[in-house]
């Protein structure tokens, strides 16, 4: 069986996505069993591949959305700007993590990418966002142990990952554990 060159490249997203994370476990700024993500641990994860985060600055009007990632000119660093959370409770972990699968995966083709939109890319970063943050064994866990009389509780699955329905949902059906 041939592999079409989007789905190649939805497979790089994830192999990536995976080895960056035991990269990050190996260097101890995240934990093995993480299942949700603060913004120390982001900022390190983010630095301990030669990028930067930094919130979108005060007053600037920010057509990119809730973040984007930027290219510096001079070397081969980039810079994550995201959205200040409303609140501690909701940290925009899986947002900061798409873009920093577009560092990984697509700025060497481009100096700035914003969260516009759908298309490959978007989707390539979605999925490495969603790999790293929500390995397939620990996922695959807090589903099974939030499995009630044959259903599982989204609902305490969204909690223990502190991100939105249909995130939760995606990774369910992208590991097929749901449809």
């Amino acid at each position: 069986m041939k592999m079409t060159d989007a789905q190649k490249d939805m497979y790089l997203a994830e192999r990536v996505a995976t080895e960056m994370r035991q990269y990050f476990i190996e260097k101890k700024i995240l934990p093995q069993d993480a299942r949700s993500l603060d913004m120390d641990t982001l900022a390190a994860m983010v630095a301990a591949v030669g990028g930067t985060l930094m919130p979108i600055p005060e007053g600037a009007e920010s057509e990119e959305g809730v973040a984007y990632v930027e290219k510096d000119e001079n070397d081969d660093s980039f810079t994550i700007y995201y959205a200040k959370p409303e609140s501690e409770n909701h940290v925009p972990y899986l947002s900061v993590l798409h873009e920093l699968g577009h560092a990984a995966l697509h700025l060497d083709k481009h100096k700035k990418l914003a969260c516009k939109g759908l298309g490959t890319i978007h989707d390539e970063a979605d999925l490495f966002a969603r790999t790293l943050a929500m390995p397939r064994q620990i996922f695959e866990q807090v589903a099974v142990e939030n499995l009630e009389n044959g259903t599982f509780n989204l609902r305490n699955i969204v909690k223990t990952y502190r991100e939105d329905y249909f995130q939760i949902l995606q990774r369910g059906q992208e590991l097929k554990i749901w449809e």
